[in-house]
């Protein structure tokens, strides 16, 4: 998702944009189908992220790309490292990676993080050879156009008071470990409490989830849950809550150029760091990772984030909104341009 943002702003500058993917669902090839570009789907033998699987897509890639080395590598991939991108950015004008975990070498042109740190300054600089440009920080973002045009409409406002026992549920994708049957199960022993439907809750499920279903049936005809399947814009639907239970991924930056702070619970490794900073900053409250949660638990985190006042909730929107402007991939989009992307 975060690619196809950066695609948003790169596809009127560019000749031609190819996804080459592994293992991808039949929602994903839509949606990259359905925005105009390429794809290029591989299987292999070998493990991803080996030199022999480098070899092989160098060798099957070398046929859809220019001679005269214009083209730019973009690799968004937590397995792979150095060994896979020297082979496969042989073939390239430029690479860049996109990472968040700072755990492995890269050989690459562009760093791409946007995790926030205090220490920017001396972060990746062991990991990446040294004229890599680092670009780093929430301000780098990879948001679609919908949130910066969001973020400055009249429809855009931190006061939220209409909205502030509705809450949005996301957790990706897929939500491979079902926290938002989970969710739904916390908001209904709170209602059950308060013995009335006094928590609403406005549910973003990705195309991919398998337990659609599942939560249809059980949830589907409550009057208190709105259930959306890949909503056109979820700007919109973050502007109808009033906070967020979700997960710690790239939808943390959405939150935050939206101004809307979350409970959240991390359902990989990579999202640990970023639910801790969140809390850091004093804009979310970070549960633990998603083995360790329990309906019930929650159900309690969610009554005491309840406990905020208006007042403690707008700043924590201030604070969001403060750290994401909705203008990263034009910034990234902007010095791959400058560093002479084939136009």
């Amino acid at each position: 998702m975060r690619c196809l943002s950066l695609c948003e702003e790169l596809k009127n500058a560019v000749e031609e944009i190819i996804f080459v993917c592994r293992n991808l669902t039949d929602s994903l090839r839509q949606l990259i189908s359905g925005k105009g570009y390429s794809l290029q789907e591989f299987s292999s033998e070998f493990s991803l992220g080996s030199v022999e699987e480098a070899q092989q897509i160098a060798q099957q890639l070398s046929a859809y790309i220019s001679k005269e080395k214009t083209d730019y590598l973009i690799i968004d991939h937590y397995g792979i490292d150095h060994v896979w991108e020297e082979i496969v950015s042989s073939l390239f004008f430029k690479t860049m990676v996109i990472d968040d975990l700072e755990n492995r070498f890269h050989s690459c042109d562009i760093l791409l993080d946007t995790n926030f740190s205090l220490n920017n300054q001396v972060r990746y600089l062991s990991f990446v050879p040294k004229h890599t440009t680092r670009l780093l920080g929430p301000s780098y973002a990879l948001l679609r156009p919908e949130f910066i045009q969001m973020q400055n409409s009249k429809k855009f406002s931190l006061e939220r008071s209409e909205y502030e026992n509705k809450i949005l549920i996301c957790f990706g994708g897929t939500d491979p470990t079902n926290e938002t049957l989970k969710t739904l199960q916390a908001l209904e022993i709170l209602n059950a409490t308060k013995g009335s439907q006094s928590y609403e809750a406005v549910v973003i499920l990705g195309g991919s989830n398998t337990k659609i279903k599942q939560i249809e049936e059980q949830y589907g005809g409550k009057p208190w849950v709105e259930l959306l399947v890949q909503p056109p814009s979820m700007s919109s639907a973050m502007m109808r809550a009033g906070f967020a239970v979700c997960s710690a991924g790239s939808i943390t930056w959405e939150r935050y150029c939206m101004g809307l702070p979350a409970i959240t619970i991390a359902i990989a490794e990579n999202q640990i760091q970023i639910a801790e900073q969140g809390q850091f900053l004093g804009i979310d409250t970070y549960l633990g990772e998603s083995e360790n949660i329990t309906a019930s638990s929650l159900s309690s985190a969610i009554s005491d984030f309840l406990q905020d006042s208006c007042e403690e909730r707008k700043e924590r929107r201030k604070k969001a909104i403060q750290l994401v402007d909705g203008e990263g991939a034009a910034r990234v989009a902007k010095v791959l341009l400058t560093m002479g992307v084939n136009r």
